[in-house]
């Protein structure tokens, strides 16, 4: 995503939002599907809800917790990438160099710790995901065993 210029802290808005949504969503949503976001304030201003219903693109759910790793898969993948780094490069705490030197290092190891990360693991996240939106509704969207 690109940053807001007329963002107060030229950060990202319900605007730079809606841009990435208007040039992502139509290469990848089928007419079946749901769009599911979570309850971050950019996703939920009026000015977002608006260019949803406008476009007629149906939400999962307008109602997600606001942050749960249960329902947002990349938590587990950060997670599982770090791990990996640590296996790749176990010393990458402890780089020492030019800001330029560690830099090409950690992109370099975190492109092979990805690369390592073995498709069965994302298969995994991708065969749990019903159990997870049940596990959360559950609990009305505390902590599960996920």
């Amino acid at each position: 995503m690109e940053r807001d210029e007329d963002s107060p802290r030229n950060g990202y808005t319900s605007t730079s939002y809606t841009d990435v949504l208007a040039q992502v969503l139509p290469q990848f949503m089928r007419a079946t599907e749901m769009y599911m976001q979570d309850n971050a304030p950019i996703h939920t201003s009026a000015w977002t809800t608006e260019w949803l219903h406008w476009r007629q693109i149906p939400l999962l759910t307008p109602s997600w917790p606001p942050w749960s790793p249960d329902l947002n898969p990349i938590e587990h993948a950060w997670h599982k990438l770090r791990d990996m780094l640590l296996i790749v490069d176990p010393t990458i705490g402890d780089a020492t160099g030019s800001v330029v030197e560690i830099l090409h290092r950690l992109k370099a190891s975190l492109q092979a710790a990805w690369a390592a990360i073995p498709q069965s693991f994302f298969n995994a996240l991708v065969d749990t995901w019903f159990h997870r939106i049940e596990a959360v509704r559950l609990v009305n969207g505390w902590y599960t065993k996920y």
